[in-house]
């Protein structure tokens, strides 16, 4: 058994894929879903159910079974930046500043030249849904 969180733009959703021969999921297809690399680009195949437990973890309440997986891009396994590091907001540092932990931030200059990773935190992505929308009403020329 395996969980595959996806992603696309703000939503994401979870995965579950359970070694089966009625679904017709190998026990090599669970290995190759969990080989893959973060921010690889995938197509699945499944059927969307409602989890018996509440999600916490993905904004979609909902789980999809995979009965197929198609990987049509495979990221690099070690991305330049962390989506993770990318999205901290500055109270999360300091919070973490004030329990003596230390994050790593991602500067200005780094974010710049891998622009295409950057693009995909959850604040660059709802600057670009504002501006979309501003757009939209006409406000903007």
């Amino acid at each position: 058994m395996a969980f595959v969180v996806l992603r696309q733009s703000m939503s994401t959703v979870q995965c579950v894929l359970v070694a089966s021969a009625d679904a017709g999921v190998s026990t090599q297809m669970v290995r190759f879903a969990t080989s893959l690399s973060k921010e690889s680009i995938v197509d699945v195949e499944g059927v969307v159910t409602l989890p018996k437990e509440p999600l916490k973890a993905t904004t979609q309440q909902v789980e999809i079974q995979v009965r197929k997986v198609y990987c049509i891009n495979r990221a690099i396994p070690t991305l330049p930046i962390n989506l993770e590091d990318a999205a901290r907001s500055e109270a999360e540092f300091e919070k973490a500043e004030q329990n003596g932990e230390k994050l790593v931030r991602v500067l200005q200059d780094t974010r710049l030249n891998y622009r295409a990773i950057d693009l995909r935190t959850p604040a660059n992505q709802a600057i670009f849904r504002i501006q979309c929308h501003v757009e939209n009403q006409g406000i903007l020329p």
